[in-house]
C-alpha cells in the first residue's frame, strides 16, 4: 500500500471518528444550538519569511439573537522552514448576552504549526496554541490560560479526482481540542472539542471563499461530560494583499 492510500485511510478514519463522537453527544442530550459566523481575512506577505495577517467578524445565534460576538485579531506568522511556522497575535472580543453581563476579552496568543507528514497528495498540520485570556465583565477582571491543539489537512479536488475543472475547489478538514487552565472566563465553553469540514473556492490569485460546517461539543468543567453541542455555519472571505499562489499556501486562521 503506497503512502497516498495510507493517507486517505487515515484521513477517512479521523473524519468518521470525529463525526461519530460529536454527533452522538448531540443525540444524547437536548442542549444544542445553531450559530452563524461571518468573517473577513486579509494576508500580506512582507517577505518569504514573514507574513502579516488579520481577521475580523461577527458570531451570533440566528434564531433569536440572544447571544452575539464581535472580534478583531491582528497576527503575524514567521516562515522559517517548510515544515515549521511560528505565530503570534492579539485578539479583541466583545460578547453580549441577554441573560448575563456583556464581556470584553483581550486575548494575546502564541502558536507553533508543524506540517507532518508531508506527502505527495496531502499534508497534515499540527497547530499548538497558547492563549492568555483577560476578560472584563461587570467591573471585574479575570485571567485564564487556554491550550489548543488542531489536526487539519486540505484536500485539493484536482489532485483527488484528476479533473482540471475542479482546480479552484478544495476541502478543509480539521479536528481541534481545547483545555483551560486556571479560572474559567466562560465556564460553559471552558473545555471543548470541535470537528470542522468545509468547501473552499479560489478566485484568481488574491481571493478565496470558504464555507464551513463545525460541530462543537462543550462541557462546563473537567469532571463533567460533554453536555452542550453547537452546530456552526461559518462563511469566510480571504484576500491576499500581496499576490501569492493560494494553492501552495496554508492560510489557516486561529478561531
Amino acid at each position: 500500500m503506497n503512502e497516498v492510500k495510507v493517507f486517505w485511510w487515515v484521513t477517512a478514519g479521523i473524519v468518521i471518528l470525529s463525526i461519530a463522537c460529536l454527533t452522538s453527544t448531540a443525540i444524547a442530550q437536548d442542549n444544542t444550538s445553531l450559530q452563524l459566523w461571518v468573517d473577513y481575512h486579509t494576508h500580506y506577505f512582507k517577505s518569504t519569511q514573514r507574513e502579516w495577517y488579520a481577521d475580523a467578524g461577527v458570531r451570533m445565534l440566528p434564531d433569536d439573537f440572544s447571544w452575539g460576538q464581535f472580534y478583531a485579531r491582528p497576527s503575524i506568522r514567521f516562515h522559517r522552514r517548510k515544515a515549521f511556522d511560528g505565530h503570534a497575535g492579539l485578539g479583541l472580543f466583545y460578547t453580549f448576552n441577554e441573560d448575563t453581563s456583556n464581556i470584553l476579552e483581550v486575548r494575546p496568543w502564541q502558536g507553533i504549526k508543524l506540517r507532518w507528514p508531508i506527502l505527495k497528495a496531502l499534508t497534515y498540520s499540527h497547530y499548538f496554541r497558547l492563549e492568555e485570556r483577560l476578560s472584563f465583565s461587570a467591573g471585574r477582571g479575570e485571567l485564564a490560560l487556554r491550550f489548543r491543539y488542531k489536526l487539519s489537512t486540505r484536500i485539493t479536488l484536482k489532485k483527488a479526482t484528476g479533473s482540471k475543472l475542479l482546480d479552484p475547489l478544495f476541502v478543509p478538514i480539521g479536528v481541534e481540542v481545547f483545555a483551560d487552565v486556571g479560572p474559567k472566563i466562560d465556564p460553559l465553553f471552558g473545555s471543548r472539542g470541535r470537528f470542522d469540514v468545509g468547501l473552499g473556492y479560489i478566485f484568481g490569485d488574491n481571493w478565496v471563499g470558504e464555507c464551513h460546517l463545525i460541530i462543537q461539543a462543550s462541557r462546563s468543567g473537567i469532571e463533567e461530560q460533554l453536555d452542550t453541542t453547537e452546530y456552526i455555519l461559518r462563511f469566510q472571505l480571504k484576500r491576499l494583499l500581496a499576490s501569492r499562489d493560494y494553492r501552495r499556501e496554508s492560510l489557516d486562521m486561529p478561531e
